[in-house]
């Protein structure tokens, strides 16, 4: 990723469900075939949420940042753990967010923002795929370690 795409497919999806729009989406795999993807699993309440996912937030704590914090689901768990940074490269994303009662999301690049240092940085779902590359996942990672506290 590293920018802010002026097509923000993805985010104006997730905007259109939670306005109720329940067409089908489908995401291309690299060798161009399409698989249905529900978009439900965005908006699920924090009770719907795996054991998985459960303890990964248990781990959180202090100053928290949930780098592509998507639509708010996990947002009042980790809010219990810490200070959370909430932040997402699109802007549609962050209005469902705020939409679902996150008032502290903000629109950001995590390639191009952020000295503060956290104690805990959040990723979940795919969002070690905003690298894109195996280069850029790299990358990605070192600017999550150099943001993390010592």
């Amino acid at each position: 990723m590293g920018k802010i795409h002026s097509m923000d497919v993805f985010g104006e999806v997730l905007k259109a469900y939670s306005k109720g729009d329940r067409s089908k989406f489908y995401f291309k795999d690299s060798s161009g075939e399409l698989s249905e993807r529900s978009l439900k699993r965005y908006f699920r309440k924090t009770n719907q949420l795996s054991r998985l996912e459960y303890r990964l937030i248990n781990l959180s704590y202090g100053d928290i940042l949930d780098v592509g914090c998507g639509t708010g689901n996990y947002i009042p768990l980790l809010a219990k753990h810490g200070q959370v940074l909430r932040i997402d490269i699109s802007q549609n994303v962050i209005d469902v967010a705020k939409m679902n009662g996150c008032k502290t999301c903000v629109v950001a690049d995590i390639f191009n923002s952020h000295e503060r240092k956290f104690d805990t940085i959040t990723c979940f779902e795919n969002n070690l795929g905003i690298g894109e590359t195996i280069e850029k996942t790299s990358e990605l990672l070192r600017k999550l370690s150099s943001l993390l506290k010592k």
